[in-house]
C-alpha cells in the first residue's frame, strides 16, 4: 500500500501556485493602469460600441485587453498608444 502525506502534497502545490502567480504578475506592466470599457471609451472619446467592434474585428491587439469574467478590461497606456498611431 502506498502511503500519501496530503499535508506535504498541499504545501508543495501551494508553493507551486504562488510561484506561477508571481511569474505571471511580473509579466504584467506594473506601470500600466487597468481600466474598464466605459473608462476607456471616455478616455478616447469614442463609444463603448466602437471599442467592442474593434476588439471583435481583431483590430485591437490582444495585449491591450483581457477578460474578467464576462467583462473586459483595458490597459490604459496600451489603448492610448494604439489609438495615437491610428489615422482616421
Amino acid at each position: 500500500m502506498i502511503k500519501f502525506d496530503t499535508d506535504i502534497f498541499f504545501k508543495k502545490m501551494k508553493n507551486e501556485i504562488k510561484e506561477v502567480i508571481k511569474e505571471e504578475l511580473n509579466l504584467l506592466n506594473k506601470n500600466d493602469e487597468v481600466i474598464t470599457e466605459e473608462e476607456g471609451s471616455k478616455l478616447l472619446r469614442v463609444s463603448k460600441r466602437t471599442l467592442l467592434q474593434k476588439r471583435k474585428d481583431g483590430e485591437l491587439p490582444d495585449s491591450i485587453f483581457f477578460y474578467v469574467g464576462r467583462g473586459v478590461r483595458y490597459y490604459r497606456k496600451g489603448l492610448l498608444d494604439y489609438f495615437s498611431t491610428q489615422t482616421i
